[in-house]
């Protein structure tokens, strides 16, 4: 999960979005179609969830290894950043 913040905090949110979708597929669906329809137990349920964490974590591990993640998709200094909410603690705690 750590992987995804990090995507977040970088802008870039498109593979992580995927990585957790390709979870779902995996731990929902392939989840019920092996218990509700195979038969399985809860063995194979909890292993195909542990696949689907797996999966989503080599996702994003392999976005941030292989992608361009040098330049966030806005700059520090960027004119679209929102102000902040609350003044600054440096002038709250001078009162």
């Amino acid at each position: 999960m750590a992987l995804y913040f990090a995507g977040q905090g970088a802008g870039r949110v498109g593979w992580p979005v995927l990585a957790g979708t390709v979870r779902l597929i995996i731990a929902a669906v392939l989840g019920w179609l092996a218990v509700a329809r195979w038969g399985a137990g809860l063995e194979c349920l909890f292993m195909l969830i542990a696949a689907s964490y797996v999966a989503f974590g080599s996702i994003i591990a392999a976005a941030l290894l292989l992608g361009d993640w040098g330049e966030p998709a806005a700059a520090a200094g960027d004119a679209t950043r929102p102000a902040p909410a609350s003044p600054p603690l440096s002038t709250i705690s001078d009162r």
